[in-house]
């Protein structure tokens, strides 16, 4: 009988050991899905983040194809005002006037159209 009962300490002490293992994986459970409730939310956040910043640069690519196609449109006028001003230049001090500020806004164009293409090609 003594066997009995020195069995039935033990079993009950096992069973008080698997109670307190068993509310620790508990606990432990609710700290894990807690934990990935916030990850979760994390990632969505971070979802939307990535998104908004595509929308930016699309708008950014897009600015800068324009800004390159408002740069070839200057190009236009500016290669105009060369080729009729040039005749003119040794005898109109006016078409002069006009080739020089046709080269400088070509010039310029060809900087701007630079600097609008490598921002299309970054964003």
């Amino acid at each position: 009988m003594a066997d009995a009962i020195d069995a039935s300490e033990h079993a009950s002490s096992e069973a008080k050991a698997a109670v307190e293992l068993a509310d620790e994986a508990e606990r432990l459970a609710r700290t894990a899905k807690s934990d990935a409730d916030a990850a979760n939310m994390e990632a969505a956040k971070a979802l939307a983040a990535a998104a908004k910043a595509a929308g930016f640069a699309h708008v950014t690519a897009q600015a800068a194809v324009d800004a390159g196609s408002a740069a070839v449109q200057v190009a236009k006028p500016a290669n105009d005002a060369v080729e009729l001003g040039s005749p003119y230049v040794d005898t109109d001090s006016a078409a002069g006037l006009v080739v020089l500020t046709g080269q400088a806004s070509k010039s310029i164009t060809e900087q701007q159209k630079t600097v609008a293409d490598a921002h299309a090609e970054n964003a």
